[in-house]
């Protein structure tokens, strides 16, 4: 059926809102008749429907009768269809709304179907999509992470990735529980790195590699199985303010 959703969404046959997301904009004249129009036509302030009221007031969503209190009078074209138009409107003769049939005859108040059997062929303006607000833009593609690949040979550990910014940095970090030993790397212009370790730390086993894209904060994370390097730690020098025991 056709709303005004200037007050909201109304009330569909079933007590809920109308649902009105994927509608077009549609406009009927008012006050003043053009040629080709049938006047009669008002608003129900009760379920927001367009209803003609030559024959009274129709039913409205609840049973009770549409309510034209506050309504101007509208106007509503017949016949051959004009330019800028939508055509498959009709009058149900049941609840006395307009109602487009182009899906089917749609629901009337009581849950059965509209009655459009005995209506002229009623046609109303539908604006154009090149006067309606543009679309939300499309989300962007998702982005594929930095690669990184790690092999173990002997006692070295090498480090290859690829799809980092070119000529960006490259934070890369060994981790093992609290241990940790980052590199600081550069990109190649094809988004590339290398790195090779051979100094490594024979009571730590594996632990995981992580390459950070320093521009995107995107990442890769790729194991070492048998090897971790070797991490410089500070060495404590004697407190001079102790006493010998």
């Amino acid at each position: 059926m056709l709303v005004y959703g200037g007050f909201g969404d109304g009330v569909c046959y079933d007590g809920e809102p109308h649902f009105l997301n994927d509608s077009g904009p549609y406009s009927v004249p008012v006050d003043d008749s053009p040629p080709d129009a049938q006047q009669g036509w008002r608003w129900c302030g009760r379920c927001q429907a367009l209803v003609y009221s030559g024959n009274g007031n129709g039913v409205c969503h609840d049973g009770e009768a549409h309510d034209f209190t506050g309504s101007v009078p509208y106007f509503v074209h017949f016949g051959e269809t004009p330019e800028g138009a939508q055509d498959g409107w009709r009058w149900c003769s049941r609840c006395q709304v307009l109602m487009y049939t182009g899906f089917g005859d749609g629901l009337c108040w009581d849950g059965k179907r509209h009655y459009p059997d005995d209506s002229l062929a009623y046609s109303v303006t539908f604006e154009e999509h090149s006067h309606r607000p543009p679309p939300p833009p499309s989300l962007p593609p998702p982005v594929e992470p930095p690669r990184i690949d790690v092999t173990e040979a002997g006692e070295v550990i090498s480090v290859f990735g690829e799809g980092f910014t070119p000529g960006g940095g490259v934070r890369l970090s060994f981790v093992r529980g609290p241990d940790v030993k980052k590199v600081e790397l550069t990109a190649t212009g094809e988004g590339r790195i290398t790195h090779v370790e051979t100094t490594l730390d024979a009571e730590h086993v594996g632990g995981a590699v992580i390459g950070s894209d320093i521009t995107t904060q995107h990442f890769g994370i790729g194991r070492t199985l048998r090897s971790f390097p070797a991490i410089s730690r500070p060495t404590s020098l004697p407190n001079p303010d102790l006493e010998p025991l």
